[in-house]
Parts: structure tokens; C-alpha cells; sequence
């Protein structure tokens, strides 16, 4: 699998802490993500999509995500795995990420299929009951 990259924004401007993001594979990055989402930290780190998260970089720098302590449960499971690294500041210049053709499942792994002509209908594969159901609910 290729390496899976991301940009960072800084919530509070577009000059500081801008960061990019390597994971080992894609597999990493949704892995990292889940568990950045259920820590105490997840309030200042927001997902827009696969490839572009924000972060408040006032209260929560990812930019320190191997030194911090307060990341350190979950930033060992990460060591040797992802990095990231500040991209010029100032509106010097940003790096250029390569395309990567993804789908997001920002879910973990399930998804609701949405209806075409009804975009409040979705429908989705209910475990308990082995059976798939259609709701205006996700």
C-alpha cells in the first residue's frame, strides 16, 4: 500500500502550524484518526475529509503529537508509523500532496448508501437483525 498523506490547518489562521500529515498507508491514517476522535483531545481536531483535518493549534498542537503526554497513550501505537511535518510558514508556499483516488470512510468501516432521488433516506445494514433497512436517520 502507498503512503497516505494529509494537510493540517491551523483553525486560527492560514500562516501558522499548517501541517502535513504521512501515514505508513491509509489503513494508518483512519486508524490514527479513530483514535485522535475518542480522546479528550477530539474537540480541537476536526476531519473534513480523508485528506484535510483542522486542528486549534492553540490548544492542541499536533505539531508536538510524539512529545506531548498528554498524547503519549495514543501517539506510541503510532511511533514508526506516521510523522508529521510543519509546512512553510508565512504563505511562503504549500507542498503538494500527490493525488490518492479514496473513498472516505470516516465511519470505520460501515457506510450508509443515500438515495438518490430522496437525500434524507438512507439505508444501511442493520447486524442485529441481519437485514438491511431504510431510515431518514443515520
Amino acid at each position: 500500500m502507498p503512503l497516505f498523506y494529509a494537510y493540517i490547518a491551523n483553525i486560527l489562521d492560514e500562516a501558522t502550524f499548517r501541517l502535513l500529515a504521512i501515514f505508513a498507508s491509509r489503513t494508518v491514517a483512519d486508524e490514527w484518526w479513530r483514535a485522535v476522535s475518542a480522546s479528550p483531545h477530539a474537540r480541537f481536531i476536526k476531519r473534513a475529509a480523508p485528506q484535510f483535518y483542522a486542528h486549534d493549534a492553540t490548544q492542541c498542537n499536533l505539531s508536538g503529537f510524539f512529545e506531548m503526554p498528554e498524547f503519549k497513550p495514543i501517539a506510541e501505537k503510532f511511533r514508526g508509523r506516521m510523522l508529521f511535518t510543519q509546512l512553510n510558514d508565512g504563505l511562503l508556499g504549500i507542498t503538494i500532496i500527490p493525488p490518492q483516488e479514496v473513498t472516505d470512510h470516516i465511519s470505520g468501516g460501515w457506510y450508509h448508501i443515500r438515495s438518490a432521488a430522496n437525500h434524507a433516506l438512507c439505508w444501511h445494514y442493520d447486524a442485529a437483525e441481519n437485514k438491511i433497512r431504510a431510515s431518514d436517520k443515520e
